[in-house]
């Protein structure tokens, strides 16, 4: 074979090759003979371990052959002869084992004792290895079957009892206690006889330990951002750091990298924020500045290269920079409108936005372009300014500002329901309507709108459009207590009182400290003439608040 394989490939080489394999293959099957008798005349005598090492050795030669299909009816054949020789033997060998497990897993609440679980793993992990050296039949897939079934079965008993217990920790908030309890459940499930690739209850308890650190390290985030919520930003990073440091402790899978970007982030706007803060803004721009300077002076030596390719290549790297120090000066022009408008600085704070979106309209790569929601923060700063002119009563200023964000997003339904709240005060209730239907036409579910809408059709005296329209608020938002205290409103001026009464009961089931809807319920009472339930809810209304009157506006 030696010789031949230094041939020239060729016809001839390739029929003296299959030869000599099937010469090979006949002097093994020669020498398998002898051994194979020797085999079955040792089982005879009784010699059983004797036996099985010669049909071990005849399956060994057996495997040295070269694939052929004398090479399989070798196999099958010693296959055979062990199988008859030898299985009865091994399952005779199983059985006093395989019952003595099976026995130990029928004993009520087993999977609460780790050494019976243990004990009755043990033997069941016997029974494979036995059954793992009968010759190959269909009894010994089936055994094999069998028992691989059972410890699976009792794997998965004491990995439930485990995980439920683990819940049950995670729930009371001792969650160190219960990723213990996981990682017991995971030595458990690595005892599957399966390859840990395919295991996937293995996978489900990695999972799970996962969502037990996710949740404590939710824990801690909540911390660390109620102290970003009071500016206390070191104090913020300190604990945010810490829930990086829990995510060690993870197994390397998607949620674990979701968590530790979620952190990355939170720490970065902390950062950003700080930054802002100390009020070192125009010296970070200023070097995003100086870095475009750069970059714009290697775009033009950059033009100036001959090989086309090269120079598209370079030109290509340089704007996707450029872009990114776009980015970058974008997040702090609308941290600073943020921070800005959260101190009432508006005018100020609008006009880092309007230099936002006038740097991101710069940005040539999609992976810089439009990646900050400029705009959504814009639009809801803006509203925050127009909530504040409403409150300060002016009202002309607060339509102004919506208008201004109805032209950055013009299906933005805050705008138009501020709109229409800013001319219910001016008791324009026509125009309040006309607003809180174009709201209505962008969301069909805004209970507020439809709330407000009842409310300026019943200063209309559309009683009838005012009911409809409450009706709709408390469908979408059934614990609406001010929109089922307007309905009953309507109700009285339409002199439906039990109507009135019902709503009123409605909104003090929802909220049992609402002191005009008892008051009101009580002045229906009043209009029906029961006048001792009129001053009995009407008492407690002045119970719950002793300075009760009617405030300006509305609810």
């Amino acid at each position: 074979m030696k010789i031949i394989e230094n041939y020239f490939e060729s016809e001839i080489k390739t029929n003296d090759i299959v030869d000599l394999k099937n010469l090979i293959n006949q002097v093994f099957s020669i020498k398998i003979k002898p051994i194979l008798e020797r085999g079955k005349l040792l089982f005879d005598q009784g010699n059983f371990s004797d036996a099985v090492k010669e049909f071990e050795i005849a399956l060994e030669i057996a495997d040295s052959m070269y694939d052929s299909p004398q090479k399989q009816s070798e196999i099958s054949q010693i296959n055979s002869i062990a199988s008859k020789a030898l299985n009865p033997v091994y399952l005779e060998r199983i059985k006093p084992i395989f019952d003595k497990g099976k026995e130990l897993i029928i004993k009520e609440n087993f999977q609460e004792k780790i050494n019976i679980v243990n004990e009755a793993l043990e033997m069941f992990e016997k029974v494979l290895d036995i059954a793992n050296k009968m010759a190959d039949s269909s009894e010994k897939e089936s055994k094999i079957e069998e028992v691989t079934d059972l410890i699976k079965k009792t794997c998965r008993t004491r990995i439930t009892y485990i995980k439920d217990n683990a819940l049950r920790k995670l729930a009371q908030k001792e969650y160190e206690k219960a990723v213990n309890d996981l990682y017991a459940a995971i030595s458990i499930a690595k005892r599957m006889p399966v390859p840990e690739e395919q295991n996937q209850d293995l996978e489900d308890l990695k999972s799970s330990v996962n969502k037990a650190y996710i949740t404590q390290i939710d824990e801690v985030v909540k911390e660390g951002n109620e102290e970003l919520r009071k500016n206390n930003y070191d104090a913020a990073i300190k604990i945010f750091n810490e829930a990086m440091v829990m995510t060690n402790k993870m197994y390397l899978t998607e949620e674990m990298e979701n968590e530790v970007n979620k952190i990355k982030s939170l720490i970065y706007q902390v950062e950003l924020k700080q930054l802002v803060g100390r009020g070192d803004l125009a010296e970070e721009l200023q070097k995003y500045e100086k870095e475009i300077e750069r970059l714009t002076k290697k775009m033009e030596y950059a033009k100036t290269i001959d090989d086309k390719d090269r120079k598209f290549a370079e030109m290509g790297k340089i704007k996707d920079s450029i872009d990114e120090v776009y980015h970058s000066k974008i997040k702090l022009l609308v941290e600073q409108g943020n921070q800005l408008a959260d101190k009432e600085q508006f005018e100020e704070s609008f006009e880092n936005f309007k230099r936002a979106i006038k740097i991101n309209d710069m940005i040539e790569s999609p992976v810089f372009k439009n990646k900050i929601a400029i705009k959504y923060e814009y639009k809801h700063k803006i509203i925050q300014k127009a909530k504040l002119e409403i409150s300060r009563e002016r009202y002309d200023t607060a339509i102004i500002d919506c208008n201004k964000a109805i032209e950055l997003d013009n299906s933005f339904v805050k705008a138009y329901f501020y709109i229409g709240m800013a001319n219910i005060n001016k008791k324009d209730y026509i125009t309040a309507i006309e607003y809180f239907k174009k709201a209505l036409e962008l969301d069909s579910q805004h209970a507020k709108s439809w709330n407000h809408m009842g409310f300026s059709y019943e200063k209309l005296a559309e009683f009838d459009n005012a009911i409809e329209a409450y009706k709709k608020a408390v469908d979408i938002k059934p614990s609406y207590s001010e929109a089922f205290f307007n309905m009953g409103n309507s109700y009285k001026y339409n002199e439906e009182y039990d109507r009135a009464i019902e709503a009123y009961k409605k909104a003090t089931e929802i909220n049992t400290e609402f002191a005009n809807a008892w008051f009101f319920m009580g002045a229906a009472y009043f209009d029906k003439k029961d006048y001792n339930k009129a001053m009995e809810l009407i008492k407690k209304a002045v119970e719950i608040n002793p300075n009760l009157g009617f405030k300006k506006g509305f609810r």
